[in-house]
């Protein structure tokens, strides 16, 4: 898929101020690189399956996704300007990103294709072999827009021939430098701009790292009932809310009564209980952010793979639905807003829904990966729901872009008092503040020089290009290959692309947006000098004011080194969200067969002997509970009741 889609507790909980400030104020498997909808060509424009167009698709972080689009159009913009199109001028790369010969003259080779970081990093280097085999070198891409740097598992594997013994996990030449950080930004909390809001957020620092938050204190009494849970229940609210009191996003520590108090705390200052708290997927840099400075394991949703999953149409469906807190779900409308996991678990064997249904509930968490409607990414996607719901009462997180568009509808809080400002994110001083990496790999193994480049089928694109496979390395020249379907299964268009022609693309535009003597433009400009005034548009945070003076010394964040390595993620916990395995989505808390060396969902812990993951159901007293006045999930004695504003517990 190479084309984007747009396309109540006690009466003292209703009125409770929190103390911990929470106050009122009036924000795997890589894509297919081969083909793109936007590349025109001579005959008919960017009409599909008029021609034989088509372009190097990039996959990376949407956050980037503004940018690096105009930053496209732009390099293009220059070579024009300079006479430099097809037919035209001297120029030669690494200065021209628009080949000689290529059917669209002056247009763009390179469309960026978004889908997340997670996809920048997967589709720079080749997978495992089918038997486990050694990584080989890159994949589909050279160059990755990300919002994080990589884990230790994406830039290094076992027996990659690039990594050494001593290399703790690294392409030694992919370590970003100075010129790799193309901006910054910060991850916020996201609210409708309304007078009952969230407008402040305490939360306590790691005593030796100023730059992230220290984990929750599992062992506070609660003092369940009182406002804040009497200052007992937990000391970290956001890793509670976002992944359950030890972070873990266990059933346990999502259905623990610590969660419930400290999701009725959050909901105090909207006047009632919040209905979804949105957050971005598992491919999204945003969302390293939150489980690195947050200290977030796995999210309480559960996996959320996005357009990794099977469901290439409305890649939300591919994301868990597991939270224990439940309440009713965000109904699709469709042209406006496209449809999430809901479950139905009332069913014997609880299945996904359509949201119309009548049992149908949402978790408290969810994620989105698809963008609504008219909607060019993720982080505005949330920020328009958030905006554009007169209750009032959905939240949740991405890019500071959320807080500026859609413009005037939200707001963030600040976090220990620190808002997102650009002083404080170059300072390192706000807690969400982060790079925005683009990143770039070594020079391209042996195969792309090979001969035999267009038998080598490195990975087969999946969904509508699944037969006859799609290759995501065709020729070297990148020319027409027939019988090859395209990615997105159009009847018409051939699959174009790799190898030389694709990396020299590449680095045309790496140059240019990096270089810091100018050898990348037409008019010798650095490439921050480029680039700069394109974060400044979308709203981003450039490293300088001064696009010729790079930045310097640790007390800038892009200059502050050593950059840290993304923790790799807890290892999946099961149900698995794979449709094959039962249960996956419509897990109903009950015991779940297991075999030995996963995780279960249920309690965070190995599969035991028996095989079998002890149930997450027998809930004590007060625990989130999904049926209100049946017995639900709710120990023997207890009945899940509403105790706030559609708010479930076991009483």
């Amino acid at each position: 898929m190479c084309s984007r889609l747009l396309i109540r507790i006690s009466t003292p909980l209703t009125a409770l101020l929190l103390t911990l400030a929470l106050g009122s104020s009036s924000q795997a498997l890589a894509q297919a690189a081969n083909f793109c909808p936007n590349y025109a060509n001579t005959t008919a424009g960017n009409t599909p399956g008029s021609g034989n167009g088509g372009a190097f698709c990039l996959n990376g972080s949407d956050t980037w996704f503004d940018v690096m689009t105009a930053a496209i159009k732009a390099k293009v913009a220059e070579d024009k300007a300079h006479a430099c199109a097809t037919g035209g001028g001297a120029c030669v790369a690494p200065h021209l990103l628009q080949p000689a010969g290529d059917p669209a003259p002056g247009e763009s080779i390179l469309f960026y294709n978004g889908t997340g970081s997670g996809n920048a990093a997967n589709s720079m280097k080749f997978p495992a072999g089918s038997a486990g085999g050694a990584v080989t070198g890159l994949g589909t891409q050279s160059i990755g827009p990300m919002s994080r740097n990589f884990r230790p598992t994406e830039s290094c594997q076992p027996g990659n021939p690039n990594c050494g013994a001593t290399q703790n996990g690294q392409f030694p030449l992919w370590q970003p430098q100075i010129p790799n950080v193309g901006g910054l930004d910060a991850a916020v909390i996201i609210t409708r701009a309304q007078t009952n809001r969230v407008a402040e957020i305490n939360t306590p620092l790691v005593p030796t790292d100023s730059t992230k938050a220290n984990p929750n204190n599992t062992g506070l009494a609660c003092s369940f009932g009182d406002p804040g849970g009497g200052t007992n229940c937990y000391d970290q609210l956001l890793q509670v809310v976002l992944s359950g009191t030890d972070g873990s996003g266990s059933s346990a520590a999502c259905a623990d009564p610590k969660r419930v108090q400290a999701i009725a705390d959050l909901s105090a200052a909207f006047g009632t209980t919040l209905r979804h708290f949105y957050r971005r997927d598992d491919n999204s840099g945003t969302t390293d952010t939150w489980k690195d400075k947050v200290n977030v394991g796995r999210f309480c949703n559960g996996a959320a793979i996005g357009v990794l999953g099977n469901n290439k149409v409305h890649p939300n469906l591919n994301n868990q639905d597991l939270d224990p807190i439940r309440r009713p779900c965000d109904v699709s409308n469709p042209g406006i807003k496209e449809q999430v996991a809901c479950t139905d678990l009332t069913l014997a064997t609880p299945q996904p829904c359509n949201t119309n249904s009548p049992n149908c509930t949402q978790g408290f968490i969810t994620a989105l990966s698809e963008n609504d409607p008219g909607i060019t990414d993720i982080t505005v996607t949330i920020a328009n729901r958030i905006g554009s719901d007169s209750t009032g009462l959905t939240i949740g997180y991405a890019g500071r872009e959320g807080i500026r568009l859609p413009s005037g509808t939200t707001l963030g809080p600040t976090i220990n008092k620190n808002a997102p400002s650009d002083a404080l994110v170059r300072l390192d001083t706000y807690l969400l503040a982060r790079r925005l990496f683009i990143q770039r790999g070594p020079a391209l193994p042996g195969l792309d020089a090979s001969a035999n480049e267009a038998e080598t089928d490195v990975r087969a694109s999946s969904g509508a290009c699944a037969a006859p496979p799609c290759l995501e390395r065709v020729k070297n020249t990148g020319g027409t290959n027939s019988g090859l379907a395209c990615p997105d299964g159009h009847p018409t268009n051939k699959c174009t692309g790799g190898g030389n022609k694709q990396r020299t693309a590449e680095d045309t535009l790496f140059a240019w947006m990096t270089d810091t003597g100018g050898g990348g433009s037409q008019e010798g400009v650095p490439g921050r000098c480029n680039i700069d005034p394109l974060m400044k548009q979308f709203g981003f945070i450039t490293c300088t004011d001064d696009c010729t003076s790079p930045p310097s010394g640790s007390s800038n964040l892009c200059s502050k080194t050593p950059y840290p390595t993304i923790p790799s993620t807890p290892a999946a916990c099961i149900p698995s969200n794979q449709p094959t395995q039962a249960g996956g989505f419509g897990w109903n808390y009950g015991t779940f067969t297991c075999a030995a060396g996963t995780i279960c969902c249920s309690t965070n812990a190995a599969c035991p002997g028996s095989g079998i993951c002890p149930a997450a159901t027998g809930r004590p007293v007060n625990s989130a509970c999904s049926a209100n006045g049946v017995q639900a999930e709710c120990a023997a004695g207890l009945t899940c009741t509403d105790i706030s504003g559609g708010l479930l517990a076991c009483q």
